[in-house]
């Protein structure tokens, strides 16, 4: 269980950093992306919030969507809307707040309390969500729609 936190709390931190350090801090899309937007579904109603993540199927640039009520809007980076051409395989995040975590003396915490999912754990992992997305223009009514069970 505890290599498991570690590994998503180590993906969260190298998608941040990948995507922090894509580009500059204009709100201009890089070279050669497009615009990518959509909606999140939980057996068929718009998820609450969470993450769209997505992974090049080869070589190329990660993106990352917030969701807020169902809705997302892909970026290539913290300040570059859009999504570069090409295949991605896809994750999608939304783990209930962590809430407060006691500190030591040394200001850090003794233990990561274990992050619960508000959807099935499976989409949570590019291996094994089942989704899939090949970008080759601009897109603004992709869906990805989750079932609590199958």
């Amino acid at each position: 269980m505890k290599s498991a936190i570690h590994l998503r709390i180590l993906c969260l931190l190298i998608t941040t950093v990948a995507l922090a350090s894509a580009g500059c801090s204009s709100d201009r899309p890089l070279p050669g992306s497009v615009p990518v937007s959509g909606l999140v579904t939980l057996d068929g109603k718009p998820l609450a919030d969470g993450r769209v993540q997505f992974a090049p199927a080869g070589p190329g640039q990660p993106a990352i969507g917030m969701i807020s009520a169902g809705r997302f809007t892909m970026r290539t980076n913290v300040t570059a809307p859009g999504v570069l051409k090409g295949p991605y395989k896809v994750s999608i995040v939304s783990d209930q707040p962590i809430g407060d975590v006691p500190l030591n003396s040394l200001g850090l915490p003794d233990k990561i309390p274990e992050a619960v999912s508000n959807i099935p754990k499976r989409y949570n992992s590019i291996d094994t969500s089942g989704f899939t997305v090949d970008v080759t223009g601009p897109i603004r009514d992709l869906t990805f729609e989750l079932k609590s069970a199958e």
